[in-house]
Order: C-alpha cells, then sequence, then structure tokens
C-alpha cells in the first residue's frame, strides 16, 4: 500500500474510533442524567450516609419498593429519607433495617420508620440482595456477605452492566409511556382490561410469603416499636392490580391479618391503596409527576394526624 494510501487508511480508522468514543460517552452521559444514580446503583449506598449525616433533621426513614421512588417528593417532604428496592421482598425488607442500624443510624422514639407493605413485599424472595444499595440486583454483579456488606462480584463486568442498565431502564420507561399514552386513546374498559391481564401474566410463576416469614414481619414489628415509632403503609395499587389475582393476595393478607395485628398492637397505619385513579399513573405501577405531588400531600396529612 502507497504510504500517501496508508495515512489516509490510518486516518480513516483513527476518525471512526474518535466517532465511536464520542458516540458512546454522549450515550452513556444521557443515560446517567436521564435514568439518575439510583438506576445506576450508587443512590442508596449514599443515601445511607446522608441519613447518618444529616442526623436528628431526619425524622422519617421510608422502606419500600419502586412505589417508593415515585412516591413522596422529598424535596417538598424533606423530613423523609429513602430505603429501598426496585422490588423489595419482606426479607429485604427486614435486612435494609438492620443494615441502616448496622451502618450507625439509632431507632429512637425521636423518628419513625414508614414500612411499605406492596404487592412486590409479599411475594417469596429466595436470597438476599442488597438491591437498595445496587439496585441493579437483576445482573446479579452485587452480594451481601454476613456482615451485611456489599460486595462487588466482578468490577469489570458490573461496570459496563450498570451501564447498559440505564440504558435499558430508560428504553423500559419510554415503550411503558407510549404504551400508556395508545391506551389513553382507547375507552377505560379496555384499558382495564388490559392491564388486569399484564398483571396476571406477569404474576402468573410468583409464590408468596409463608406463615413463618409473616410471623418473622411481625416479631420485627413488635421489636422496632418498643425503641421507635412504626407506621405501616399500605401501598397503592391500581385497580387492575388489586383485581388480579396477586392484588386479590395483598388485600386478604391486608386486610384479615396485617391491619387486625396492627391494630390489636395499637401501632399506627396508612392505607393509600385507593386514593388514586389509573389517570394518576405513570404506568402499570408507579405515579406521575402530578400524582406524586399529591400523594406527597397526603402523606403529609397522614403523618399529621400519626403525630398528635
Amino acid at each position: 500500500m502507497k504510504k500517501y494510501g496508508l495515512n489516509q487508511y490510518l486516518k480513516t480508522c483513527i476518525g471512526i474510533l474518535v466517532a465511536t468514543i464520542a458516540a458512546a460517552a454522549i450515550i452513556v452521559a444521557v443515560n446517567v442524567s436521564v435514568a439518575g444514580e439510583g438506576a445506576l446503583g450508587d443512590l442508596y449506598f449514599i443515601d445511607v450516609e446522608r441519613i447518618l449525616d444529616k442526623g436528628e433533621r431526619v425524622k422519617i426513614v421510608q422502606f419500600g419498593a419502586s412505589t417508593a421512588q415515585s412516591g413522596i417528593d422529598m424535596e417538598a417532604f424533606p423530613e423523609v429519607e429513602l430505603m429501598a428496592t426496585s422490588a423489595q421482598s419482606l426479607d429485604e425488607l427486614i435486612l435494609l433495617l438492620d443494615y441502616l442500624e448496622q451502618k450507625g443510624y439509632s431507632y429512637t422514639k425521636d423518628n419513625y420508620l414508614l414500612l411499605d407493605m406492596g404487592t412486590s413485599t409479599i411475594r417469596k424472595a429466595e436470597y438476599h440482595n442488597m438491591a437498595a444499595v445496587a439496585n441493579i440486583n437483576t445482573w446479579g454483579d452485587f452480594y451481601v456477605n454476613q456482615d451485611l456488606e456489599l460486595e462487588r462480584k466482578s468490577y469489570w463486568t458490573s461496570a459496563i452492566k450498570r451501564y447498559l442498565f440505564a440504558i435499558e431502564h430508560n428504553l423500559d420507561n419510554l415503550v411503558e409511556k407510549l404504551t400508556l399514552k395508545v391506551q389513553a386513546l382507547e375507552d377505560s374498559p379496555e384499558v382495564y382490561e388490559a392491564q388486569l391481564e399484564e398483571w396476571n401474566t406477569f404474576t402468573k410463576d410468583f409464590e408468596y410469603i409463608s406463615e413463618e416469614q409473616k410471623k418473622k414481619f411481625e416479631d420485627k414489628i413488635l421489636e422496632l416499636e418498643q425503641r421507635t415509632n412504626v407506621v405501616v403503609n399500605f401501598v397503592y395499587i391500581t385497580q387492575a392490580h388489586a383485581d388480579s389475582n396477586e392484588g386479590i393476595i395483598f388485600n386478604q393478607y391486608i386486610d384479615n391479618e396485617l391491619k387486625p395485628f396492627l391494630e390489636e398492637h395499637g401501632i399506627a397505619y396508612i392505607d393509600s391503596r385507593n386514593i388514586f385513579d389509573w389517570e394518576d399513573y405513570e404506568d402499570r405501577a408507579h405515579l406521575t409527576k402530578e400524582a406524586q405531588l399529591k400523594y406527597t400531600d397526603f402523606m403529609k396529612e397522614e403523618f399529621s394526624r400519626i403525630m398528635q
């Protein structure tokens, strides 16, 4: 190959390489910006330190699933700090409670613990995964050791997958929103039927917590109530979800078992299951920004009532 041709070839290769790196950097930057730290697995670990740093200014620590992320607006309700997973099981809830305390947080009568009971909470989990720290448990690159410390299985694969997760997260959100917009053009009954079918399909193979796990949860609530103020929140769900097989199991557990238990022991609860219409949801399970503000006002009123 002539020298001129070789130089041109090298220039072309370098140009392609630079363009590829630039495009990758733009994709990463956009996804970091849009998905946020929480989707990348950093936010909740930082929040642990922030909770400790803020000290007495933190009046309420909320434990929940992704519905907690789209629930209370913490800027509008700054007394609240969040410890959440993308789909919090009962085992993860208890693990997070212990994890925060081990990191140095003190549960006292000056604080309130808001424990969200959503449908994912009653799903049976076969593993303990600190998804509240990683929030990418589906990739399986993080695990928690016996000291409740987060450990990374592989730095390089995990780092790569974190950005892949952000891209997937945004694509999923886009598809959900476009689907919802299409559904909004239809009549409400058709939307309801479609969502009901989706929930039954999504949850058809799930198993749910055992009587032993329920007892473990009740014992944990009683133990915490001795030291601090426990408030259990029955999380909002769409009507279609409430009517699905999973929703029926969830509501029966709340109404027939958990609520009577809380009332017997004088433990506060908030029932937010049925306070929204389907138009308030961004997708099958999460609130729009407008509904988030409505929910925040609702929770402020509920806590004002409880704190009296």
